[in-house]
């Protein structure tokens, strides 16, 4: 009797251990899966205060020139222009030089992508420069565009100081559809001539985007600037040359000479024809973080889909 009895207490003692210890481990897993899920929450907010951003500025050589023959005529190129923005799937692209028939050529065939354009308020779209602009609609939202002309009075369509040709700008303001963040692409493309043109350009494109955007914004502005972080021109006459770049440096970051992964490809190629290789074509940003700056120099399905390559850069923008 004495001996059932402490058996039977000793199983008791037994379940009472295993239940308190059952009890501490469904406690010490509630707490653990509780840690774990604040760490994802803590993870997935801060994942969602950053957004990554891949823009691409494209001088897609214009329709229409007498030299274009053969395989770099447009008609022979246009399918591999669109094979490009197809493959390398950019959020924004702006484009230099588009006529036309080649902005609404490109237009109607990616439909995924929104477009702006200098004068398509007027209905209009210009005999030169475009200055074509597209953004994926399934990324970003547009909030609000422009553009305006490089000259003494950026209102009025005409060439500016010593240019060669009339030189609009445009511009987006965007917000990423998941985080929210707002940010501003710029698009330009400087006189290939005009010395003084290209210097007052560049002062002209600060003014604007402090003016359009501020200072605390996220801006990247694109281009072909048609002319070397080195080019400096000494039109004072006082001994002192000018660095046409140097206000973006200034006010901006390089997106080649600071993105994290970068390359020092050449930009402009003349469908293989050039004597000296160019560095003309350039990003800047503002309030952000370079991730990787590309040339693109892949096959796209002709031998060059412009006399420029393409350049693309990812940029990480934080929000405010």
């Amino acid at each position: 009797m004495l001996l059932s009895a402490l058996l039977t207490g000793l199983t008791a003692l037994k379940f009472k251990i295993i239940g308190t210890f059952t009890s501490s481990k469904i406690l010490f897993m509630k707490g653990l899966y509780l840690i774990l899920f604040f760490v994802f929450l803590s993870t997935a907010l801060s994942a969602r205060k950053t957004c990554d951003k891949k823009v691409i500025s494209y001088n897609i050589r214009y329709e229409g020139a007498p030299t274009d023959t053969g395989a770099i005529n447009w008609q022979n190129r246009k399918e591999a222009t669109l094979n490009m923005i197809r493959r390398e799937q950019p959020d924004v692209i702006g484009f230099q030089e588009a006529r036309p028939s080649q902005t609404r050529y490109v237009a109607d065939n990616l439909p995924e992508y929104g477009h702006i354009y200098a004068k398509m308020d007027r209905g209009e779209i210009p005999a030169g420069s475009s200055v074509l602009i597209l953004y994926k609609k399934k990324s970003c939202k547009l909030l609000d565009w422009g553009y305006f002309w490089l000259g003494e009075n950026p209102s009025l369509e005409q060439k500016g100081w010593d240019a060669h040709n009339l030189r609009p700008s445009s511009w987006v303001k965007l917000q990423d559809r998941k985080s929210k963040t707002v940010f501003y692409y710029f698009n330009t493309h400087l006189d290939h001539r005009g010395q003084v043109a290209r210097i007052k350009g560049v002062e002209l494109l600060i003014q604007k985007m402090k003016a359009i955007a501020g200072e605390d914004a996220h801006i990247v502005i694109g281009g072909d600037m048609n002319c070397t972080v080195n080019t400096a021109y000494d039109i004072l006459q006082n001994g002192q040359p000018v660095n046409v770049l140097q206000p973006f440096f200034t006010w901006m970051k390089g997106g080649r000479e600071t993105a994290a992964v970068t390359d020092d490809h050449f930009t402009f190629n003349g469908f293989n024809a050039a004597k000296v290789q160019h560095w003309i074509d350039h990003f800047f940003y503002r309030n952000g973080q370079a991730l990787k700056f590309e040339t693109l120099t892949g096959d796209y399905g002709a031998p060059y889909i412009s006399d420029h390559y393409p350049i693309a850069l990812t940029i990480r923008f934080a929000k405010h």
